[in-house]
């Protein structure tokens, strides 16, 4: 690949992943004023997160790369326990 679609690449992939987290913001706003829950947006969120930095922690130490693991799975497992809690099973 050349130099200028790889930019290209990156550029609409940034794009891409702003526009989607204003669109999810967008959507929490939406169900918080209707009284409605939001923790699955929330689980959203933290997935594209964890994602991102997942991809980006190759500048990290071994270190840094378990820290972003286990804030992952302490969010993901917030989220699972918000969901289960909503509909009643836990």
């Amino acid at each position: 690949m050349d130099n200028e679609k790889i930019k290209k690449d990156l550029k609409s992939f940034k794009y891409s992943y702003i526009f989607g987290m204003v669109a999810i913001l967008f959507l929490m706003i939406i169900r918080t004023i209707h009284h409605e829950s939001s923790s699955d947006l929330l689980l959203i969120i933290t997935a594209k997160i964890a994602a991102v930095s997942w991809v980006q922690s190759s500048d990290y130490t071994r270190k840094g790369r378990i820290t972003i693991i286990i804030m992952f799975l302490i969010a993901l497992g917030l989220a699972i326990a918000s969901l289960l809690t909503e509909y009643g099973v836990y």
